[in-house]
């Protein structure tokens, strides 16, 4: 008779704050730690442009610029309006789908801080995702 207990089931996958992704095109950032569910915040960068006749679809409230990190080619901001909560099943999916492979480089504790606190400030971001990021600052 095998008197081994079970082991208990393995945590949900961890994607580490500021670790990236790319996906859809963009780089993905996750800015927040987990949740008690496994969730983290992520959000993506996209190319800036200018506002033309009171054109409010770039959201300016965190720019970057060549420099700021590897993928960075022109200026970018962060796409607050698409920020997604991935569901620790949706992260393990990431881990293994090469097309949402890492991007290899982690975005700078600088950055992160200055994304996060982006994140606190813009509009499209909901209350109970502002408290996340909160609780996650760098």
């Amino acid at each position: 008779m095998n008197s081994r207990k079970p082991l208990p089931p393995s945590p949900p996958p961890r994607l580490p704050l500021g670790s990236t992704f790319y996906g859809q095109g963009h780089l993905w950032v996750v800015i927040s730690n987990p949740a008690a569910d496994g969730s983290v915040l992520m959000v993506n960068f996209t190319s800036w442009h200018e506002h033309v006749d009171n054109d409010k679809t770039c959201d300016e409230t965190c720019i970057m610029e060549v420099g700021d990190h590897p993928s960075i080619t022109h200026r970018t901001v962060v796409y607050y309006a698409k920020r997604r909560d991935v569901t620790a099943a949706h992260q393990e999916a990431m881990l293994k789908n090469p097309s949402l492979a890492p991007s290899g480089a982690p975005v700078s504790t600088e950055l992160l801080r200055r994304i996060q606190e982006g994140a606190l400030e813009s509009d499209f971001v909901s209350e109970r995702q502002k408290k996340a990021v909160a609780a996650s600052l760098v």
